[in-house]
């Protein structure tokens, strides 16, 4: 019974590939051709429409039953067509990890984009500091102006900026004075959008290294600001996280040392970054100056924040290692500044606008104060390290000769 079983089957098979291969329809695929039996085991096929058969079947061997319809074991006045390809395939297991644009998405969040310009206003943040956000409209522009004459409103013969204009301002003003561009030109969704945002003279700096973080009041609009960064420092110091707090005799700075932090495998790992480092001293100052209302994201956009940049070296203050090479006395590891007055540019929906922050604290305000900050020409890297600049940081042919010795 084996061997004429399998002798079937095999006569089977062959007869569907020669129908197959001579069906005039190529675009007919073999699970649509050809269809099992379920009456027998070992039946011969029946095919879902009569083909054109091109070669007899093998001899010695039981015929073929052509027939257009599917056959089953139940008794039904209509013929059932069941698509053996439609197998429901039961999933199991969690989501995995979202990325962080779904999770942006998922949230409202628009990962820093302006979703509209603010109309402006009051709001108090979480530490108490009185802000008054004032909203200009700046007319939106690809080109900068060439001239001044080219930024003139023929109307009332005013001078006009348009957004490309102002841009161009801050690109070179970012060469004498402290301050930051943000600007991009590519957009995906829930992690990337086109807008620019840029600011100049801001009133505080926050600069780290180490276990030491400096705030630094940088104009007199700062030192309306210090009083409440001193007291949120206290704060960080009563509950453990700063060694010291020590304030300058002219109320211009203010000079915080975090603890030591505790040796590795005295915390779970899911706590490493919340022991204490220069990011506690950060987070203190969001909360600060953070946003205490749902209505303050209408005032400004949530606009108000703290801006700059991270330093490498950042990472051995949650993985203490030896370090290997000196870093220079002039290294940062962060710096961070506290705006006064931001350009903020939304390339996709063409607009642009300014947001003017005054603030309050302990009876005192900014209002009415200049803003300024304090010039610092550029230097070129042979000025500041003191030797030639040299464009190679390795002799020419170095590495090809390393390459070679490799082989």
């Amino acid at each position: 019974r084996s061997a004429s079983a399998s002798a079937l089957m095999m006569a089977a098979m062959a007869t569907a590939m020669a129908i197959l291969l001579s069906s005039s329809d190529l675009s007919t695929t073999a699970a649509a051709a050809f269809v099992p039996r379920r009456t027998t085991l070992f039946s011969a096929p029946a095919f879902a429409r009569p083909p054109t058969i091109a070669s007899e079947p093998p001899r010695g061997t039981a015929p073929l039953e052509m027939s257009a319809e599917v056959h089953t074991t139940e008794s039904s006045s209509t013929p059932e067509h069941i698509d053996y390809n439609a197998v429901h395939v039961a999933k199991s297991g969690g989501r995995g990890s979202p990325t962080a644009g779904q999770v942006a998405a998922e949230r409202g969040l628009s990962l820093g984009a302006p979703r509209s310009q603010p109309s402006g206003g009051h709001f108090l943040t979480k530490g108490g500091v009185q802000v008054t956000a004032h909203v200009e409209t700046v007319p939106f522009g690809t080109k900068a102006a060439a001239s001044s004459e080219e930024a003139k409103d023929d109307k009332v013969g005013k001078s006009i900026r348009n957004s490309a204009s102002r841009v161009e301002d801050l690109v070179d003003m970012l060469d004498t004075r402290r301050g930051v561009l943000l600007t991009s030109s590519y957009e995906f969704p829930g992690r990337y959008a086109r807008w620019s945002l840029g600011f100049v003279d801001p009133p505080l700096e926050i600069a780290g290294r180490g276990q030491k973080c400096t705030i630094r009041a940088l104009n007199e609009r700062g030192t309306v600001l210090l009083p409440a960064v001193i007291g949120a420092m206290e704060q960080l110091k009563e509950g453990g996280t700063l060694e010291d707090v020590l304030v300058d005799d002219d109320g211009q700075k203010v000079e915080v040392t975090v603890v030591p932090p505790p040796p590795a495998g005295t915390f779970n790992e899911e706590e490493r970054s919340k022991q204490p480092s220069l990011f506690s001293v950060v987070r203190s100052l969001v909360d600060l100056f953070g946003l205490s209302s749902s209505r303050a994201e209408t005032v400004d956009g949530g606009q108000l924040g703290l801006y700059g940049s991270f330093g490498y070296d950042l990472t051995f203050q949650f993985e203490p290692i030896k370090l290997a090479r000196e870093r220079p006395d002039h290294q940062r590891d962060l710096l961070l500044y506290l705006p006064d007055k931001i350009l903020v540019v939304d390339q996709d929906r063409r607009s642009s606008w300014t947001i003017t922050y005054d603030f309050g604290y302990g009876g005192k305000s900014t209002t009415g104060m200049e803003r300024v900050g304090e010039g610092s020409p550029f230097r070129s890297f042979d000025e500041l390290g003191g030797r030639d600049f040299s464009d190679r940081d390795t002799p020419l042919g170095e590495f090809s000769d390393s390459v070679d010795r490799a082989k």
